[in-house]
């Protein structure tokens, strides 16, 4: 048997991309939060970073949300596909071999003492 590698799914690249950047744009809007929160911040001028967030924050987040959704929809529908996969060294194998592949693990698993 040899392993059919089909490379990397594209899917878990972009989960964990927008993972890092839904991270930091929660840091930065917990931040923004905290230091709303304090008297003595407020006579501090704000940094460009926090007036942004506080413009647009909330809708940045919730667009990354929707993304990390999609992306891990896609990443687990896709994950049967990009994974590696045994084959007979005469070739590859069908969709009912690999049915029937796993039917008879399954009664193997059933049988077994």
């Amino acid at each position: 048997m040899s392993l059919i590698r089909r490379g990397v799914n594209p899917f878990y690249v972009v989960l964990v991309l927008a993972a890092v950047a839904f991270t930091l744009t929660a840091s930065a809007y917990g931040v923004m939060t905290v230091r709303g929160l304090k008297p003595a911040s407020r006579t501090e001028p704000e940094s460009e970073l926090i007036t942004y967030m506080r413009r647009n924050g909330t809708r940045i987040m919730l667009y990354e949300i929707g993304i990390l959704a999609l992306a891990s929809g896609l990443a687990m529908a896709t994950d049967r596909y990009w994974s590696p996969e045994q084959t007979p060294a005469s070739g590859n194998i069908t969709a009912d071999e690999r049915t029937n592949r796993g039917q008879s693990e399954l009664h193997k698993k059933e049988n077994a003492p």
